[in-house]
């Protein structure tokens, strides 16, 4: 078999009316759901609730005013820009990689700086939907042969796929999978190549889900947060109401666990001396505020881990009456200034501490930064009775204790907590053996000698 020729192209004049209409009615839908989503938070922001909804929508209209032209370029410049695009594509995705440029959030490094911050997947989708078309168009009918129909599809894919994995960026493999199985079926490939991918796309889920990892994670944590309430189902899990009951159910959705958590928020309200009517708060008791500013030093554009919770949060608390204005200072010095004068009605600050954490200097009467102005004699105690003791097994049942003391005094509102990774070779350590409730502050060296090796 040769290779096969270009077929010829007729040149299009009408646009596929059924095709734009649908794309319109998508884009209306998720325009509809956007604002649904974040009304409140635009309202509490800028004071219109249509803000992400206006800006979307002018996305939404820049986007298909270029649909509309690029539908009016010839199809030969088109194919002769797909695979210069795919080639920038892979190099975006290889970037990411090397110091400097690519940007690392949360754990992955999805992201290149070049002047402008921007994924590379996203340029990778475009790259791989130009690219087969063009070489669907040219294979034509050869298309059902493994050479002309699979091979070459399947080396870009397996490319693709394997920089993103590296990142990682599970979802963006899906999406162009996805896309890419609905191009070659339209493409005309046979159907037993469809089952044979279809079967390696399950295989590949079974390996990472196996794997453990966040993946793995977020679905054990959906399928059953109390199985392990130390993992991703902490927070429902350990969501209650003022009187210790769950406020969450397996089988509520996820508009349901919203106003259940506001119920319960309104329930703490009440218990804590505020007037709670129809569902609002109405009236602080003696000594309170129906207002409070919490202080961030996130350099003033909102890039500070709890900048985006404290925001939602401030904005689910407005519905129920409670105003919380969260302030993003420039200048971490002002945050400094603002709690250590006490002026401060609250602020953000990440402790750090040892695999053995001494409290003395956080929270003993006496310590350098108890800006708390912590005055407990009990708590002072377990403090030195801790640090005087070599046991380290009464250590840790005293820390615990102290914790039960601190978070009485209601000075601490536990936001976030970073995550990190031990790795550990099965072929030499007793796996069993490592403890189970790893943290930043309690690692496998704070238990070293209960760990068995083979």
């Amino acid at each position: 078999m040769g290779k096969p020729r270009l077929p010829d192209v007729e040149k299009q004049e009408m646009l596929d009316l059924p095709m734009l209409l649908l794309t319109l009615l998508l884009t209306a839908l998720g325009l509809v759901m956007i604002y649904s989503s974040s009304f409140a938070r635009a309202l509490y922001e800028s004071g219109d609730s249509a803000y992400y909804f206006k800006r979307q929508g002018i996305f939404a209209l820049v986007g298909t005013a270029a649909m509309l032209a690029i539908s009016r370029v010839r199809p030969e410049l088109i194919r002769k820009m797909a695979f210069p695009v795919l080639g920038v594509s892979i190099l975006f995705l290889i970037l990411v990689f090397v110091p400097g440029i690519g940007r690392a959030e949360n754990g992955a490094t999805r992201w290149v700086s070049l002047g402008i911050s921007f994924q590379p997947s996203e340029v990778a989708k475009l790259g791989v939907i130009l690219s087969f078309a063009a070489m669907i168009t040219r294979f034509g009918e050869n298309m059902e042969t493994f050479r002309w129909g699979i091979a070459p599809f399947a080396g870009i894919l397996a490319v693709i796929v394997v920089l993103l994995r590296l990142e990682p960026h599970n979802s963006a493999i899906v999406i162009i999978a996805c896309t890419a199985g609905a191009m070659l079926f339209l493409g005309g490939v046979k159907y037993r190549w469809f089952i044979l991918g279809g079967c390696a796309m399950l295989l590949g889920l079974v390996l990472i889900l196996g794997a453990g990892g966040y993946e793995a994670s977020r679905i054990t944590a959906w399928q059953d947060p109390f199985s392990d309430p130390t993992d991703d189902g902490y927070q429902i899990a350990y969501s209650t109401d003022v009187e210790g009951n769950a406020i969450y159910t397996a089988d509520m959705s996820t508009e349901d666990k919203y106003a259940a958590a506001l119920n319960a928020a309104l329930g703490y309200f009440e218990a804590a001396g505020y007037t709670v009517e129809n569902g609002k708060v109405t009236a602080a008791p003696e000594g309170a505020a129906m207002e409070y500013t919490v202080n961030i030093g996130g350099s003033g554009n909102g890039d500070h881990p709890t900048f985006q919770v404290l925001t939602n949060a401030a904005a689910a608390l407005k519905t129920i009456g409670f105003n919380l204005i969260v302030n993003d200072m420039a200048q971490a010095a002002d945050l400094f200034a603002s709690y250590k004068s006490g002026e401060a009605e609250g602020w953000v600050a990440a402790w750090q501490s040892t695999n053995d954490p001494d409290m003395y200097q956080l929270y003993h009467s006496k310590g350098s930064t108890n800006y708390y102005e912590i005055n407990d004699a009990d708590l002072d105690e377990l403090i030195i009775a801790a640090r005087q003791t070599t046991d380290q097994e009464a250590r840790k049942a005293m820390y615990k204790e102290a914790m039960e003391v601190i978070l009485d005094w209601g000075v601490e509102l536990p936001v976030y907590q970073r995550s990190e990774a031990s790795i550990f070779s099965s072929e030499r350590i007793v796996v069993d053996s490592i403890p189970k409730d790893m943290t930043p502050y309690w690692t496998y060296l704070s238990e070293i000698d209960q760990i068995q090796v083979q």
